[in-house]
């Protein structure tokens, strides 16, 4: 029997251009430190099998028929089922684009492990809480990968990282209706700092992507908000105001995407001031965004966290949708952030040690 594929893709940070990147406004990712690992062992018999501790999935054997279509071995829990839609939507896809290579369709065991992606401290009181990171996309990614890898197709050059990227979309749109921009799939696909823009009329999966780099004066910490958010039910919320009153939507997302535009050509210029400028902007934009929504996008943790870390002399930001999980302090010296930790300390709010991740997906 022939060694396991590990396969292994890193979460998502976003750092600038959230919502307005899903009407073509460029945007900003970073890949971090935090990782999705799919394991794929070839067995003996005619089922697969799939387990996924993280989320309290024990072993749920499958069977695959020539067109790619799934049946169970036996009846899976509902509960079961919804936590494993990604798995699934990533598995068919895989299938689909991979039906010219028969070793796609041989059985094996699959090990999903997101056990990075769960926060917990003594705050917590023993319980786990999940991280904004974009974990689904990783796994997504990872799983996909560790297929292209068993197909003999590991996506090893850039070219090839950009077919998993199309297939990775796919997935995970496929996964939740249709909703999602992709800019996490691609941080898990390519690693690094990534420019991330969708051309008008397009579909993410034509997404542009830029490779870029934060300055070496430009520092950055992760602050956990204390609570949990649902990215899918903030976003429907956004959506639902696009609908009521498209003027107002397309005024506050073209704010949006002038700020977004304005942070990434500081950026690039290593121009550190005017990117904490367009991060501040970018916040109150967001703020402006989810009293409009009426969506807490922008919650009462992080209205707390900001006035901190803006008192310290640097910037922040919710990373993602807002509402809980995560939030992003800039600051221009290491000495600024570190007054930040303190106070956020003295406060009762916790840093998490993440960092970016310059690799995306990597095979064995």
């Amino acid at each position: 029997m022939t060694s396991p594929i590990i396969s292994r893709a890193p979460g998502k940070l976003i750092l600038l251009g959230e919502y307005a990147v899903l009407e073509g406004a460029p945007a900003l990712v970073a890949a971090v430190n935090r990782r999705a690992m799919a394991t794929m062992q070839p067995v003996y018999g005619a089922e697969f099998r799939v387990e996924a501790p993280d989320i309290e999935i024990s072993t749920i054997s499958f069977r695959v028929d020539d067109a790619g279509e799934v049946y169970f071995a036996s009846d899976v829990p509902a509960e079961s089922l919804h936590k494993l839609h990604f798995f699934f939507a990533a598995f068919q896809t895989a299938l689909r684009a991979l039906k010219d290579y028969p070793q796609t369709f041989s059985p094996a065991a699959i090990a999903l492990d997101t056990g990075d992606f769960f926060y917990q401290n003594r705050q917590t009181a023993g319980k786990s809480f999940k991280l904004g990171l974009g974990s689904s996309a990783a796994l997504t990614v990872a799983l996909l990968g560790a297929m292209l890898a068993r197909a003999g197709k590991p996506p090893i050059s850039r070219k090839e990282r950009g077919e998993l990227f199309r297939l990775g979309v796919q997935a995970h749109r496929a996964a939740q209706e249709n909703l999602g921009s992709g800019i996490d799939v691609a941080a898990s696909a390519f690693g690094g700092v990534l420019k991330y823009q969708i051309p008008a009329g397009k579909p993410p999966e034509f997404a542009l992507i830029e490779p870029l780099a934060l300055p070496k004066n430009c520092h950055f910490r992760i602050v956990w908000s204390g609570k949990s958010a649902s990215t899918t039910d903030l976003v429907k919320r956004v959506h639902c105001f696009r609908d009521k009153d498209p003027v107002g939507y397309q005024k506050i997302m073209a704010e949006m995407a002038e700020l977004s535009s304005a942070g990434i050509a500081g950026l690039k210029k290593a121009d550190t001031p005017a990117f904490l400028d367009a991060v501040r902007e970018y916040c109150r934009a967001m703020e402006r965004l989810g009293q409009l929504s009426d969506a807490p996008i922008l919650s009462p943790e992080h209205r707390r966290i900001g006035e901190i870390v803006r008192e310290c002399g640097a910037a922040y930001k919710p990373s993602g949708a807002g509402g809980g999980d995560l939030g992003i302090a800039f600051a221009a010296s290491a000495n600024i952030l570190q007054e930040c930790d303190v106070r956020l300390k003295k406060a009762g709010i916790e840093c998490i040690d993440i960092s970016i991740a310059r690799k995306g997906i990597q095979i064995n």
